[in-house]
């Protein structure tokens, strides 16, 4: 009779050990499965807007020739120099991946229209009908329109909680593009050009000539991501591309056309 009691209480106390252990396993996998797992892909749009610096340094397109009929000396026109362009826009996809809590790497394409207006001026002596002389202003204006796709690979780094710095690439592939330059006279605010009898001459417009198919510029950009729900994500952002490529590829020898943005805008993103 002892011998069975002892056996039963054997028995029980076996049992309810692995009772115990079974519980115990279960319960860890149960918190173990209410643990949300990290979310490292998103795919999203954005879009935004910004402004073109444009840094020239060149007398005409060579095979749009502006200042004709050329007369040189102190009638030469300064070079076309650099201007500013606000409102330009981009609008494309972005994909991210989170390789560590704090290093991602993305990959963004977009469509961009890019605008570049250049603006000089030449004085010169002119001479009138009834045989005196006046004053002569002309403006010289040349405005370009390149439209391209971008793909912009980048790595970005959680600074502090939300807020991201990235370094990257934009890669433009022109896709269409166009330009409208002219000769209008200022000064005298009468009269015309002999060869025109108007007050603009030397009118182009078209496609934009030998506009470079491929131009790569270095980025870097901010973001602050903000978690609208665990999935959706709200991410502004400001990026800025350091044009180091002419915008045509037939220019004189030491001239210089490119082209800087400086684009913000917004991001929305979902987590899988």
């Amino acid at each position: 009779m002892k011998s069975s009691l002892k056996s039963l209480v054997s028995a029980t106390a076996l049992a309810a050990m692995l009772l115990t252990g079974i519980g115990i396993s279960i319960g860890v996998e149960t918190a173990e499965a209410q643990i949300p797992k990290p979310r490292k892909f998103s795919i999203g749009v954005s879009g935004g807007f910004g402004a073109d610096f444009g840094s020239a340094n060149f007398l005409e397109l060579p095979t749009a020739p502006i200042f004709a009929p050329r007369t040189g000396g102190s009638n030469e026109p300064a070079a076309y120099a650099g201007a500013t362009n606000i409102g330009t826009w981009s609008a494309g996809i972005v994909m991210e991946y989170l390789v560590t809590e704090q290093l991602s790497v993305g990959l963004r394409g977009a469509y961009s229209v890019q605008n570049s207006n250049l603006l000089t001026r030449s004085n010169y002596r002119v001479g009138r009908s009834d045989g005196t002389f006046d004053d002569g202003t002309s403006e010289f204006t040349l405005n370009a329109n390149i439209q391209s796709v971008a793909i912009e690979p980048m790595v970005g780094y959680n600074i502090v909680e939300g807020l991201n710095v990235h370094l990257g690439a934009r890669v433009n592939v022109t896709v269409g593009s166009a330009y409208t330059q002219r000769e209008t006279l200022i000064a005298p605010t009468d009269g015309g050009f002999f060869t025109t009898g108007g007050r603009i001459r030397n009118e182009r417009t078209g496609t934009l000539p030998n506009v470079s198919s491929v131009t790569i510029a270095p980025m870097a950009g901010l973001s602050y991501n903000i978690n609208l729900t665990d999935r959706l994500i709200l991410t502004p952002e400001a990026f800025f591309a350091y044009g180091i490529m002419p915008l045509v590829s037939d220019l004189p020898q030491n001239s210089v056309w490119t082209a800087s943005s400086a684009r913000a805008g917004v991001s929305v993103k979902y987590k899988f």
